[in-house]
């Protein structure tokens, strides 16, 4: 068998991200709205102990809730996705993703007890390969492993670079939230990272970073004649084991709701008078708000462990 050639050496995490479009029955689809990864879930023995009759082990699409039920859009039939082959990474394959069975039950799962995590679980019938996916071993297991201040990255598809050719980009994420603290008492935490509309369902991994590492020996005679030896170390180490921290939901920004453009515009509209200087005003005004408000960069992940809870609610 013919050995990989080197351009098809990626990583694997460049594997385990899908680009997601929308497919309807009835109108023309969407080719890109948002990002996915792949998961797989391995039962351990004191489940198998516990229970006999549990879940599948995948593979599983995971991504946001409001990926598909999403506001700005009818709610999509099926979803695009892409598995890529090992031996030619370039060339994808397109898989078409049910939503709802014949019945028109949802076949994707949600969080059984707090509908305000915005993470879901597709259960998948076509071939993933193991390399190709996250795996119950990727969780954090002690999240006081990980500290606000700390870097990650996002992997995921933005949609202001169309011609990707379906591989996901990399971004630096600082973690700007206590990572084991609850934000706000809700099942998130928060980084800094300039991210863009379609990274939605993004996996936010952490890879700790590394040393490389050499020891040599020196020997040496001490003052009393006898031969000593010292050992200096330099060089690398192997880079720790890449841990899924949660999935990336969207830009969370807090708004003050005492007053805003829209009750402006109502008390203008109660007087019966058109002011429409002072409108382009306010619409200018509003452009300007919604700019800073993107540029931020604050945004909500929610914590992987939630997907434990979802694959067990079967």
């Amino acid at each position: 068998m013919p050995g990989v050639h080197p351009r098809n050496k990626v990583s694997p995490i460049f594997r385990k991200v899908t680009p997601i479009g929308y497919d309807y029955n009835n109108r023309d689809p969407i080719k890109f709205a948002a990002t996915g990864f792949y998961y797989y879930h391995q039962w351990g023995v004191l489940d198998h102990e516990q229970r006999d009759d549990l879940p599948s082990t995948g593979p599983y699409l995971v991504t946001n809730k409001h990926v598909v039920l999403p506001n700005d859009s009818p709610d999509p039939d099926y979803l695009t996705v892409y598995s890529r082959n090992t031996r030619d990474v370039r060339s994808p394959t397109r898989h078409h993703i049910n939503l709802y069975d014949s019945t028109g039950e949802k076949r994707w799962r949600d969080h059984p007890e707090n509908p305000e995590i915005d993470i879901v679980l597709i259960p998948l019938d076509i071939e993933i390969k193991s390399a190709s996916a996250f795996h119950r071993g990727d969780l954090l297991s002690d999240p006081h492993n990980v500290a606000g201040g700390e870097m990650a990255q996002v992997v995921g598809y933005p949609e202001v670079l169309p011609n990707f050719h379906k591989f996901p980009i990399l971004r630096q994420a600082l973690i700007s939230s206590p990572f084991q603290v609850a934000y706000y008492d809700s099942p998130f935490f928060v980084i800094d990272a300039q991210l863009h509309d379609g990274m939605s369902g993004s996996p936010v991994i952490y890879s700790p970073g590394y040393l490389e590492v050499e020891s040599t020996i020196e020997t040496s005679e001490n003052w009393k004649g006898e031969e000593e030896q010292t050992v200096e170390i330099e060089g690398s180490t192997k880079r720790a084991h890449t841990t899924l921290l949660g999935v990336h939901s969207e830009e969370r920004m807090e708004f003050d709701d005492r007053i805003s453009l829209n009750d402006i515009r109502d008390k203008i509209s109660e007087t019966g008078k058109s002011e429409p200087d002072l409108e382009a005003y306010l619409e200018d005004i509003d452009e300007r708000i919604t700019n800073i408000e993107s540029e931020t960069g604050v945004n909500r992940v929610w914590h992987a462990k939630y997907i434990d809870d979802i694959i067990r609610n079967v």
